[in-house]
């Protein structure tokens, strides 16, 4: 069963002023209640990526196309 996401992160995503791909994928998750695990698995990577992700990391560009229609 998969972890649900900290207060501390959930603070610091609902404070966060940007607008990357990343945080707009952790801004769904978290709205969707969907774990990093699965949304990894989704997305062909890692949970510690995805979680990089979430927190204002770059996505290359081959990945964010697939991003960006995962969220789509």
């Amino acid at each position: 069963m998969a972890r649900p996401y900290g207060q501390k992160f959930l603070l610091a995503l609902e404070r966060s002023s940007q607008d990357t791909l990343g945080l707009k994928l952790a801004r769904l998750c978290v709205d969707a209640n969907l774990p990093a695990v699965y949304v990894a698995k989704a997305l062909n990577t890692s949970p510690t990526t995805v979680y990089s992700w979430f927190r204002g990391q770059g996505i290359s560009e081959k990945r964010s196309k697939v991003v960006a229609v995962f969220i789509d």
